[in-house]
């Protein structure tokens, strides 16, 4: 969806001396239908429902009115509602945890230019986030942050294997993760397969396995702190869907 196909634009906010002007931008520009709603409250939230907008304007002093998480009851009636925050005063922390959960897609400040809210529906509307330029340094720089940090932990576990084996046991093990079979090893390394099974057999003891497959499997945890990363991303797909009035995607593996 753009802009231009954008029919229905609800926009929730208290009394502000802004939003007529941001209500005739967007009008003059979307050419789209606009509730109005500037005394948040059950009467607000029955417009919503009777209106099912295809864009939410959401005014960070809207998030405090309510004594509940206004943006998942929002999307109880709309799960897949695109979600524009605006206004002042919110800080980086906030915001940015709203974005990587999903219960934003985009944030303006009150300062931007009228080209720029227009802009905004346009990206929103056609399902990409829409970030001032400090808050997009932001995410780009936390993310090559923890992209540094998970690089920075993967090369210490491979060195702390390596120091672990013999020169011949990182060659074959290698081979092993590369989908190898004994008689392919030994005819790659020029070993006999009973030496290649020897090896094997040291390498499983060190691992403390008594498979390939458990043998493959403890290397990649020992490389990785897999558990943690399962959960993060289990966490962070649930948060998603959750804000968005859907079920957990998957049970915790780890669980039970």
């Amino acid at each position: 969806m753009s802009k231009n196909t954008l029919q229905k634009l609800f926009i929730l906010s208290r009394q502000d001396i802004t939003i007529e002007g941001i209500r005739h931008v967007l009008e003059r520009e979307c050419e789209c239908t606009i509730v109005t709603c500037v005394e948040p409250g059950d009467s607000c939230l029955e417009r919503f429902r009777n209106t099912r907008p295809d864009l939410l304007f959401l005014h960070q002093a809207a998030l405090d009115f309510y004594p509940f998480d206004i943006i998942g009851r929002l999307r109880e009636q709309q799960k897949d509602l695109p979600v524009l925050l605006f206004g002042r005063g919110l800080s980086e922390d906030r915001l940015l945890g709203y974005l990587r959960e999903g219960r934003i897609q985009g944030y303006l400040n009150e300062q931007m230019r009228s080209d720029d809210w227009v802009q905004a529906v346009g990206e929103v509307t056609a399902g990409r986030l829409w970030l001032d330029r400090s808050l997009m340094d932001r995410l780009v720089r936390d993310a090559l942050a923890l992209e540094q940090m998970i690089n920075g932990v993967i090369e210490d576990r491979l060195h702390e294997l390596k120091v672990a084996l013999t020169p011949r046991e990182v060659e074959i093990l290698q081979l092993v993760l590369e989908g190898l079979a004994t008689r392919e090893i030994a005819d790659r390394i020029c070993l006999s397969e009973q030496s290649v099974k020897l090896h094997l057999s040291r390498l499983f003891k060190k691992l403390d396995v008594n498979n390939r497959s458990q043998m493959i499997l403890a290397v990649f945890q020992q490389i990785c702190p897999v558990s943690n990363v399962i959960r993060l991303i289990h966490n962070f797909l649930d948060k998603r869907r959750i804000a968005q009035g859907k079920p957990p995607l998957i049970p915790d593996p780890l669980s039970g």
